[in-house]
């Protein structure tokens, strides 16, 4: 039976009581050990998907999140039971990154949570004791296996030494169940951490989202296979079961989405979707408990396996706004998790623990931001209105029209292209810096150009769906040509008809230069049309596609002015 655990209440003070003298001493015998409960309680803390955002920043106009924010709920959360309390992550903690944290390869990111270990987590414990423990998310990929591996188990960048001289790596504790070298077999990271609570054991399993590879760059991911997440979890149940392991928690990064609620685990809460159901559904009865991410989005709520038990899955939003705060109660006896609850606490800075962030990661992200300030104020250009990333029904954006247009630029092309995933966060209104810049772009990618016929144009926009499905962040951004899709259409056949600026038909013989991202190029979000292509460099190097956007934006017109203007037509 499944216990939903409540509050503990305090004994009522008596008001204006003298205080009671102390008892006598009572006579010396040898003391006898306290009797042991039958249950143990343990805390799970878990976030996903920060996404370097060491910034506190406003969110419907109040101060949320930031690395010194959050370290402050998340140390005043473990105060009362450090012994018994895991901080957790679910993946995406660093990549797509903001300036003071992506400039500096996301080391400062690294280093707030290392703030938050302890003796438990030096080098000759990690394994066994260390309370900090988080799971790879599809981002952490984005430089590639040797960038993860560095920095994570430290030796500078060739960039660097940044805040750290020479860079130690992560100090918490990083696992991976379905990530495998091709070659070898062997996984990239260990599969589990297995941890003791008062003498019960509980085992922390980590996943990636099986499709990483296909919102990833060919060259990132090259070497490593992604396994069913689901058989990969459940291999490690097999495993630790017979050892007499019967709690498991799972840190994965995949996700669904459910209406927001405040408060604990509601039984009566609308029913969450998304991609992890069917992940979840197949889970060993075993598994306890879901910290997810990658959706980006709130979720607390039951789901249940093949076998009729029913999983807490909870999900905390993104860039460190919130976190879930998980109370398991464990069986002394069999091991097994016969309790949960959890609630998503938002990370105010303006309440809270979030009054008084935690100084030493305060500390590191002052360091951060002054080592990138000459580069991230500079000012750009001035934009009349905000150019949103939000796109129309349609799927085109105004930020996505002018990435495509500098992409355009950048190498003298007829067309461009760019993917709406890459795109971060919106430009303000007012005054653009190159940090701004960077917050929207912030992957590094290069501006290639490749020659396209008009038929292979038509052929690579049919490949923003898979399976009959549009895609989050496939559908394409353009520049210099315009299209009509229909979403009735069987997959293959979605493109209506496809137009150059004066609205003339693509003649489908005719060759055209495009100029587009590298991640696309190499046949990153499944556009495998490009990679059988040879793509064109430019003699001076392939411009950055950041600085492409800055000097495109310096030679509009202040203010300038970006909008949709319907270049892309859903029927």
């Amino acid at each position: 039976m499944l216990l939903v655990l409540g509050g503990c209440a305090s004994a009522p003070a008596t008001p204006n009581a003298a205080p009671k003298p102390p008892p006598e001493a009572a006579p010396s015998t040898p003391s006898s050990p306290a009797p042991r409960l039958p249950t143990v309680r343990v805390k799970i803390l878990g976030f996903n998907d920060f996404h370097g955002h060491l910034t506190t920043e406003l969110h419907d106009g109040r101060p949320l999140g930031g690395a010194a924010v959050l370290a402050a709920y998340l140390r005043g959360a473990t105060k009362l039971a450090p012994e018994r309390t895991f901080i957790v992550h679910a993946g995406d903690f660093v990549g797509a990154s903001p300036p003071d944290s992506g400039l500096l390869q996301d080391e400062p990111t690294v280093a707030f949570l290392n703030a938050l270990t302890d003796d438990r987590c030096a080098d000759e414990r990690r394994e066994r004791e260390c309370p900090v423990i988080g799971t790879l998310g599809n981002h952490e990929f984005d430089e590639g296996k040797l960038e993860l591996l560095r920095l994570l188990r430290g030796g500078n960048h060739v960039k660097g030494p940044f805040l750290e001289n020479p860079w130690r790596g992560a100090r918490y504790d990083m696992i991976c169940a379905n990530v495998r070298d091709e070659a070898t077999h062997a996984p990239l990271l260990r599969p589990y951490a297995l941890r003791q609570v008062d003498g019960v054991p509980i085992a922390f399993i980590g996943a990636v989202l099986r499709e990483a590879p296909r919102i990833l760059s060919p060259e990132a991911v090259q070497g490593l296979a992604f396994t069913d997440e689901a058989e990969a979890i459940n291999a490690v149940v097999r495993e630790l079961a017979p050892r007499g392991v019967h709690a498991f928690v799972v840190l994965i990064h995949q996700g669904d989405e459910q209406p927001r609620y405040a408060g604990p685990t509601l039984a009566s809460a609308p029913a969450p979707a998304g991609a992890l159901d069917e992940i979840v559904r197949r889970l060993d009865g075993d598994v306890d408990l879901v910290v997810s991410g990658h959706a980006h989005r709130f979720t607390n709520a039951r789901i249940a396996t093949e076998s009729g038990k029913e999983v807490l899955v909870v999900q905390a939003l993104a860039y460190g706004v919130a976190y879930a705060d998980v109370e398991l109660l464990l069986e002394r006896k069999s091991g097994d998790v016969i309790g949960s609850t959890a609630t998503i606490v938002p990370a105010f800075a303006d309440a809270g623990s979030g009054r008084e962030p935690d100084r030493a990661v305060a500390d590191i992200v002052a360091r951060a931001d002054a080592r990138v300030a000459p580069l991230v104020r500079e000012i750009v250009a001035t934009s009349a209105a905000e150019v949103t990333r939000d796109t129309t029904p349609a799927g085109e954006s105004a930020l996505g029209d002018l990435v495509a247009e500098a992409a355009r630029a950048a190498v003298h092309a007829d067309f461009g292209l760019t993917n709406q995933g890459g795109l971060r966060a919106s430009l303000p209104a007012g005054k653009v810096t190159r940090g701004d810049v960077l917050t929207t772009q912030p992957f590094g990618n290069r501006v290639l150009a490749v020659t396209l016929s008009g038929a292979q144009l038509t052929a690579l926009l049919e490949q923003q769906w898979g399976a009959g499905q549009i895609q989050a962040g496939r559908i394409l951004q353009i520049a210099g040509f315009g299209y009509t899709w229909d979403p009735r259409a069987a997959p293959g056949s979605r493109i209506v008809e496809v137009h150059d600026a004066k609205r003339r038909r693509l003649d489908a013989k005719r060759r055209y230069r495009v100029g587009l991202s590298s991640f696309i190029a190499e046949g990153g979000d499944g556009f495998t049309l490009l990679k059988t292509l040879a793509p064109e460099h430019a003699a001076g190097g392939d411009p950055n596609d950041a600085d492409a956007l800055v000097t495109f934006l310096k030679s509009l017109p202040e203010p300038f002015v970006a909008k949709t203007d319907g270049r892309i037509v859903k029927r």
